[in-house]
């Protein structure tokens, strides 16, 4: 296919926008199409993203809690994307009729204008961190690896507080942790910062004197909504793990404010905490450019059953930044990680299909289902309507992450990470690095309870 735009282009030009599961997956099923042009040059996939890397969410609370190594969540972009062109910048703005994209390089700010053919936009979604007053400057997201890099350096950085101080008041406000939303992230955040803090009882003495709160906030009348009421019987079997965890589980209540002294909580409680997290709400940016294509009320773009953005020929989306719907439902798919690498598996196919002057699919994946770890051993899992739990369900969510990680390397270095945990130990030494959010753990911003006590974060 060739579009007389620019004289005669040598190439159909794929520009992908984001380097998450729609990117990768959309990539791979466009190989998996048209594989011999790519190679050849007939077919150029440009691939623009801030950063050179994908993470892989699966491993976030193993991440948390010590077992599994930051890198391992990483996979190369350039690796698991052979055949496209990588541009490391940010996409700044689209012209829907000269069909480019404008993108600001990484490391100096120098602005490329990149012409397409197709456009796929599969940039996600970022925490609403101005949902709740406070939160912005005094609380932390966990959807980024900056942010859950921060959470983790954060809650580190107060043990060792809390082990130094004396006075018991500033000890508990150390060993305080309060998490807004019900949801599959709080569950595991929950789960995966109980068990972390539970093994490290013998390095924090403070911890064998002082029993840690971990405080989950949320406004429904049960936890995993996602799951109820069909699936009443995990959402509950979840909520009473966390309570063994000693979780201290507040249902119908909201986070109304964040301060330097802790939570606010709809009740009228204020929660003294040194950490407070949000996995409530989502926000998607709207590049300039964009503003008049069709969007849903969230905020997300309006997609056929093909993935493309109704209205338009050659631009498609998918994951967070699509409202498709559900072929059996009727209702929008779900954003996470699973619909966001189908929606990539269509709409590469439907791409490819395109460009061949073949016939398109429309989106009919019925779904898989949904897992949840509430530490080693302790997992529920619902699997095309079958309910486990226990050692069946963790086993089961960890092949279902190991089949879906972009990179077999990285798939193995998890599989080592978990063998040597017996044998090393949980890692629980804060990292500190230039990731976005990260700068929120360093000594750079530590709030004034902190300041007080001479402490650092």
């Amino acid at each position: 296919m060739s579009l007389p735009l620019f004289g005669k282009p040598r190439a159909t030009k794929v520009v992908v926008l984001g380097g998450g599961y729609v990117t990768i997956h959309g990539y791979k099923s466009l190989e998996k199409k048209l594989g011999k042009r790519m190679r050849d040059g007939s077919v150029e996939v440009t691939v623009v993203c801030p950063r050179s890397y994908h993470v892989f969410h699966g491993w976030t609370g193993e991440f948390f809690g010590g077992i599994v190594d930051l890198p391992n969540k990483h996979s190369d972009l350039r690796t698991v994307m052979p055949h496209a062109r990588h541009v490391c910048g940010e996409a700044v703005s689209v012209d829907l009729q000269k069909r480019t994209v404008k993108v600001r390089v990484v490391g100096g700010g120098v602005e490329e204008e990149l012409p397409y053919h197709h456009l796929l936009i599969g940039t996600g979604s970022y925490d609403a961190m101005d949902a709740v007053p406070g939160l912005e400057e005094h609380g932390l997201p966990l959807k980024g690896v900056g942010e859950v890099l921060a959470v983790r350096n954060r809650l580190l950085t107060n043990l060792e507080a809390a082990d130094a101080v004396s006075d018991p008041r500033l000890q508990q406000r150390y060993l305080t942790i309060v998490i807004a939303g019900g949801g599959f992230a709080g569950v595991e955040m929950c789960a995966a910062m109980a068990e972390l803090v539970d093994a490290l009882k013998e390095r924090y003495p403070v911890l064998r004197k002082r029993r840690p709160r971990v405080v989950l906030v949320h406004s429904g009348e049960g936890l995993l909504p996602q799951w109820r009421p069909r699936f009443d019987k995990l959402a509950d079997y979840a909520t009473e793990q966390l309570y063994g965890w000693g979780v201290d589980v507040r249902l119908g209540t909201r986070l109304e404010r964040v301060t330097e002294e802790g939570a606010l909580l709809s009740d009228g409680e204020l929660v003294p905490a040194a950490l407070v997290l949000s996995t409530v709400g989502m926000k998607l940016k709207v590049m300039p450019g964009t503003e008049q294509l069709p969007r849903a009320q969230d905020g997300r773009l309006m997609a056929d059953e093909f993935n493309r953005v109704k209205g338009e020929a050659n631009v498609w989306a998918g994951g967070d930044a699509a409202h498709l719907i559900h072929p059996r439902t009727r209702l929008p798919c779900p954003a996470n990680a699973l619909w966001a690498i189908k929606h990539g598996e269509w709409v590469g196919h439907n791409i490819g299909a395109t460009i061949l002057g073949k016939t398109m699919k429309p989106f009919t994946y019925p779904g898989l289902g949904q897992v949840a770890s509430l530490g080693i051993g302790k997992g529920a899992t619902e699997l095309y309507g079958v309910q486990l739990t226990g050692w069946l369900a963790w086993i089961s969510r960890f092949s279902f992450f190991m089949w879906f990680m972009p990179d077999p390397v990285n798939s193995v270095r998890v599989v080592m990470d978990w063998l040597m945990l017996p044998l090393a130990g949980r890692r629980a030494i804060p990292l500190f690095d230039g990731a976005p959010g990260a700068r929120r753990a360093t000594a750079a911003h530590p709030p004034a309870h902190l300041r007080a006590v001479g402490a650092s974060e």
